[in-house]
């Protein structure tokens, strides 16, 4: 996020949050940043046009790196084994070798690109805790396969998988 600083006739001067263009800038998002407790953290880059063509520069929560971007969305859970598809290379290294509105996810030990999903699979278990304070506003404020979920404010919780039945021919 880029800032602007507007000054006028009295000397004060209003923050505008809006995303501002910079020349060379990539598309697609920048992944949520990992929680870290490292303190020397390094910056390998300040602008997407100082990384490799497929990449962009992103905080990473250890620095500015130049990582793959992802586009918005979320992937299918995998119910395949680790070593599925062991034998097999990787179809993607990133959500930008995809067609559009899908991503490269992971299944099993190998990514392909699979159908993206608005928001992540499972359902909200049906829990009310009447403590629990507002810790997100959508399932992309929550790590992992974590959803956010509604019920006395909205909290990051194990989804209850959802199974397809499927018709037999």
């Amino acid at each position: 996020m880029y800032f602007s600083l507007f000054f006028n006739n009295f000397q004060s001067f209003t923050l505008l949050r809006t995303p501002m263009q910079l020349k060379g800038a990539r598309r697609g998002e920048c992944p949520k940043p990992l929680a870290s407790m490292n303190t020397s953290c390094v910056n390998n880059c300040t602008q997407d046009n100082e990384c490799p063509k497929n990449k962009k520069c992103c905080d990473t929560g250890n620095g500015q790196k130049c990582v793959y971007a992802v586009r918005p969305g979320f992937c299918p859970s995998s119910d395949l084994p680790h070593d599925a598809g062991a034998s097999q290379k990787p179809i993607c290294p990133s959500d930008f070798d995809c067609p559009i509105n899908t991503k490269c996810c992971p299944r099993g030990s190998t990514q392909d690109c699979l159908p993206l999903l608005k928001e992540k699979p499972g359902r909200c278990p049906d829990v009310c805790d009447p403590k629990s304070e507002q810790q997100c506003s959508g399932d992309v404020d929550c790590p992992g396969d974590l959803k956010c979920c509604p019920g006395c404010g909205q909290k990051c919780m194990v989804p209850i998988k959802v199974m397809h039945a499927f018709p037999s021919n």
